[in-house]
């Protein structure tokens, strides 16, 4: 299961409860993510005790919120619905992208959840032309 933690987001991140591996993690957001956030919050009128990611139901002309706690292949199903990108190409593509503006390998890991760099280095990370032409003279 995945339960996100909400708070202000004045530090820009946000935690997540691993229920498998009962520990919080925490990641990292873009301004432009927690000002979405904030907006779905204020949209939707969700309150503190509310699970961040549940239901939305509609009826056609009207929406409604509904707190419930989901399992994590149901977020990851909705997560490939919104993005149309599976968990492993949305990871590919921040992977990319961090290391792309400068990241090393062991920030890069820290936001994605890697234990291992080798992990990244061998299954995430495809080095752009780009990335390539920075550091050539």
């Amino acid at each position: 299961m995945v339960h996100t933690q909400r708070k202000d987001f004045d530090d820009l991140s946000v935690n997540f409860y691993l229920k498998n591996q009962k520990v919080y993690e925490e990641k990292r957001l873009t301004l432009d993510t927690v000002m979405a956030i904030q907006e779905y919050v204020k949209k939707y009128n969700l309150q503190t005790e509310d699970y961040l990611i549940g239901s939305i139901l509609s009826n056609g002309n009207h929406e409604k919120y509904v707190s419930r706690e989901i399992s994590t292949r149901a977020y990851l199903n909705d997560f490939k619905k919104w993005t149309r990108l599976t968990e492993y190409n949305f990871r590919k593509a921040i992977v990319s992208d961090m290391h792309e503006r400068g990241a090393d390998l062991a920030t890069i890991a820290k936001q994605t959840g890697h234990k291992s760099i080798k992990t990244i280095n061998d299954h995430y990370l495809k080095v752009s032309n780009r990335t390539v032409d920075k550091f050539l003279p």
